[in-house]
């Protein structure tokens, strides 16, 4: 198993697997926990991608894949760009740490999105009802149809008055103040009939609105929603906080090992070579050194010969 784990640490690093098995204990260990960690924050990364596209942005799951290993990609190349530095200098530390309170709210919030799924996309319901009870139109269109609800009540008394006055008259006979009557309430009707068909066309406008809000979505709404659900129920805020110390652990773990961890046998040899490299190059480039700058004359110099391990030191 240990093996398992070395060649795959090993081909995550870009570490020759035959010579890292030939080294010490302890070098293999510290390798084997970096690829373990890669590993990690490469799924981590992952998922959060994933969530995102799909449960979010509500793509389809082939497009929150392609997303998913793309952000795990990107995590990959920064986090190798910090394990071989032989120095970790304060930008690439600030860079790192911002990085890394960014996917672990965003992951964190990913996990509440899943847990309280159903309470949150209430809530956007609600936040986008009420975004869209406040546009102009929106506002006009409910303000009219109050006003023919309004007319329409004044219409139903006037023609029961209207009714009962025809009731009366037409007991003494059908005559010219009856057929009056009847005018009047055939007056009434027609305007109430185009009052009901004025206010179905205003309904049918604001549930169209409506529909329209339940159906658009983004990462500022699902946001707007998931901080609205929050701040009125407090365990939501919870589950938040534990999941982000969790993710922002996970995210900092490399960075946190390589400041704290010791160098081992098999990174010093590295360094050593890479010594010996610097060392041959400026050499070379000191082979043949200007005697006279005026007429461009040239005197070979002859250096004495280095050998690997004699700067390996071993």
């Amino acid at each position: 198993m240990k093996n398992i784990v070395l060649k795959i640490s090993s081909l995550l690093l870009g570490e020759s697997y035959d010579e890292l098995k030939r080294e010490t204990t302890k070098s293999k260990q510290k390798v084997m926990l970096y690829g373990t960690l890669l590993m990690m924050i490469m799924l981590l990364w992952f998922i959060n991608g994933y969530l995102i596209t799909n449960q979010i942005l509500n793509y389809s799951s082939k497009q929150a894949i392609i997303v998913g290993v793309i952000s795990a990609f990107i995590v990959y190349t920064i986090e190798l760009t910090i394990i071989r530095m032989s120095k970790v200098n304060i930008l690439s530390t600030i860079i790192r740490l911002l990085m890394a309170l960014i996917i672990a709210f965003i992951g964190s919030l990913s996990i509440d999105e899943i847990i309280f799924k159903a309470d949150i996309e209430n809530q956007l319901k609600i936040n986008s009802q009420t975004e869209t009870l406040s546009i102009p139109s929106v506002i006009i269109s409910k303000n009219k149809i109050e006003n023919i609800d309004s007319q329409l009540q004044q219409l139903n008394l006037l023609s029961s008055n209207l009714r009962d006055q025809m009731i009366l008259e037409s007991k003494s006979g059908y005559g010219p103040k009856t057929k009056l009557i009847e005018r009047q309430l055939e007056d009434i009707i027609n305007k109430r009939n185009l009052l009901q068909s004025e206010s179905k066309k205003l309904s049918e406008y604001q549930k169209s609105e409506l529909i329209s809000a339940d159906s658009s979505t983004g990462i500022i709404k699902n946001l707007q929603a998931f901080i609205n659900f929050n701040n009125h129920n407090i365990i939501g805020w919870l589950v938040w906080g534990v999941f982000f110390l969790f993710f922002l652990f996970i995210e900092l773990m490399c960075l946190i090992y390589k400041f704290s961890s010791d160098i081992t046998s098999f990174e010093r040899k590295k360094e050593n070579i890479d010594s010996f490299e610097r060392i041959k190059f400026n050499n070379l480039q000191n082979l043949y050194l200007p005697t006279n700058l005026t007429n461009g004359s040239y005197t070979r110099v002859i250096l004495p010969r280095f050998s690997l391990r004699h700067v390996r030191g071993l």
